[in-house]
């Protein structure tokens, strides 16, 4: 970019456009770069394969074969066609060690390309490569050897922030995301919780501009989505069974009622008085409540609420207090929470007066709501994470500029290391994991520290 020219616009502006960051590989000065993503993926694999090693040699915890989820159908495809070259347990051990890194790999494209449309050029779209693996749920959910259905519910996630940041035909990209919400909700209800809050952002804007042309298309098409996979992986026996633990008919009938309704405020003037749109908001919310409420009243949000780090249970029973004295999801889950503050607070000027105003407030509304979700349910916690990464970008991408430009070199990396510790909810997790190592007692001493920080990984793929 002309750094000149950019000298010449608002302070305000010039600072959140320019991307004078480096790094020390040149191609992660490329935004459309594939080997900026394909080299640090391979590190990530080999890291994960190294500490899922111990696991490789007995296969899968679970038969291959069950397909009793929509995550099993891939696993299942592959083991299938891995048979004709390979004996049974080599297929199974390949077929899950090898899709949870391909999901990966995704991921981090659509990290990528989530921050090239916020506006992150050059080095600056690359962050997203380096806050990823210090997710400690998001590398759970991509770790080898997994048979659930995280790293699906994780990449459809991130494929729903991906489109709804897009400033490019946003009607259809709100059909696209719908039908991700659609798949999403239909590998468990814990996403059904993503999926409302991104109709629920649509409503917002309905109500702000008074167009309900992406709402309505985004309705719809998870309202077909959904129905089409559940006639489709369902046996015909548990269509009119009603279920608040899955998908079922009360569900699927709020999404059509609440579809319907779109639709009609999709063909009314845009122009309606603040009052009609409020009204129709009204409707829309009551008729995709009706059913469900009827069906399951109280027992509605039991998928979601629980297990969490202050409800108990462990969600994920790799991420618990004391597991090696550093993986801590107390922790984890308040520095998402500080960080997804400290980022709204201190940059919303700058969010607001980009040019995406509306893929920020995507952003912003969409993890804020899982933020103080995950604060009862450790699978919100995830999708907090995730939505969070341009958060975390945002504030990383000042922080390295000023750590990158530093003359000395272990001073440099030093800067860097510091930034992406306290800018990330790692820095929360260790920090919580070195707390309760206190309270009972643990001596900290070195170097303990280090041993402990390299084995958290190997904690999070075994699943201790």
């Amino acid at each position: 970019m002309n750094y000149v020219a950019e000298r010449r616009r608002p302070i305000q502006q010039a600072h959140f456009a320019t991307d004078r960051l480096t790094l020390p590989w040149a191609a992660l000065g490329d935004a459309h770069n594939r080997s900026a993503i394909v080299l640090p993926w391979l590190a990530m694999v080999a890291v994960l394969l190294f500490a899922a090693l111990p696991g490789l040699a007995h296969g899968p915890g679970a038969p291959v074969g069950r397909i009793n989820t929509l995550s099993d159908i891939p696993l299942v495809a592959s083991v299938l066609a891995l048979d004709f070259v390979l004996p049974r347990l080599a297929a199974e051990i390949l077929a899950s060690a090898v899709i949870p890194l391909v999901q990966l790999l995704v991921a981090l494209v659509l990290v990528r390309g989530t921050l090239r449309c916020l506006e992150f050029t050059g080095a600056a779209a690359n962050i997203g490569l380096l806050i990823v693996p210090l997710l400690p749920l998001a590398v759970a959910a991509f770790a080898p050897m997994r048979l659930d259905s995280q790293g699906w519910e994780a990449l459809c996630v991130l494929a729903m922030l991906r489109l709804l940041v897009d400033r490019r035909a946003i009607v259809m990209k709100s059909a696209a995301a719908g039908l991700v919400a659609g798949l999403l909700t239909s590998f468990s209800l814990a996403g059904f919780v993503v999926a409302t809050a991104a109709g629920g952002l649509l409503l917002l804007l309905y109500l702000r501009d008074g167009d309900a042309r992406c709402l309505a298309a985004y309705l719809g098409a998870m309202a077909v989505g959904a129905s089409g996979l559940f006639l489709a992986t369902q046996p015909i026996a548990n269509w009119l069974f009603a279920s608040p633990g899955w998908m079922s008919w009360p569900h699927l009938a709020g999404c059509w009622s609440a579809a319907a309704i779109a639709g009609v405020l999709a063909m009314r003037n845009s122009r309606s008085a603040p009052v009609s749109r409020i009204i129709g908001a009204g409707a829309l919310v009551a008729a995709a409540l009706a059913a469900p409420l009827l069906a399951f009243g109280a027992a509605i949000p039991a998928p979601v609420v629980a297990p969490g780090p202050f409800t108990g249970g462990q969600g994920f029973a790799a991420v618990h207090s004391g597991t090696g004295g550093w993986l801590d999801p107390i922790g984890m889950v308040v520095a998402t929470f500080v960080l997804w503050v400290a980022s709204v607070t201190t940059r919303w000027h700058q969010m607001s007066r980009s040019g995406n105003p509306r893929g920020w407030l995507a952003v912003a509304s969409l993890a804020g709501a899982m933020v103080l979700l995950s604060l009862l349910s450790y699978r919100a916690a995830l999708f907090a994470q995730l939505l969070a990464i341009p958060l975390f970008a945002l504030l990383l991408r000042d922080a390295l500029r000023v750590a990158s430009r530093m003359g000395n070199a272990p001073l440099r990396v030093t800067g860097i290391a510091l930034a992406l510790f306290v800018l990330t909810p790692t820095g929360g997790s260790v920090v919580g994991g070195i707390a309760f190592s206190v309270v009972d007692g643990r001596a900290i001493t070195w170097p303990a520290p280090v041993r402990y920080a390299a084995t958290s990984i190997a904690a999070v793929v075994a699943r201790a």
